[in-house]
């Protein structure tokens, strides 16, 4: 998933995250800048890092650390900016019915 962020500090180029309920957030960051971000109203401006950032869920069959995450970034890169968060769920009871439903009805000629 791509996104541009800002923020206060300098990004790492490489983060990994175990999430509590399983799995591995990992986020990545390029062409990083420090960048002067306009105050509102009368808020003085500040100085902000903006950086390219993709972060996406580490495949369940990977085990993977931030030097090998360096190592391999370009390729992790693109892993990155084609993951959804749609491209690791499995479907609810909910559509597998549904689907089953589907092919049902196709079967019985469109009629249930």
């Amino acid at each position: 998933m791509y996104s541009i962020t800002e923020t206060n500090e300098l990004p790492a180029d490489v983060t990994i995250e175990t999430l509590p309920g399983g799995g591995t957030w990992v986020a990545l960051h390029r062409n990083i800048e420090q960048i002067e971000q306009p105050g509102e109203g009368d808020a003085p401006a500040c100085m902000v890092y903006r950086a390219e950032e993709v972060s996406f869920m580490l495949p369940e069959d990977r085990t993977e650390t931030i030097d090998t995450i360096r190592t391999g970034f370009n390729d992790w890169w693109l892993y990155g900016e084609s993951w959804t968060f749609s491209s690791d769920a499995k479907p609810t009871i909910e559509e597998r019915v549904a689907s089953v439903e589907a092919y049902v009805t196709s079967m019985l000629g469109g009629t249930v």
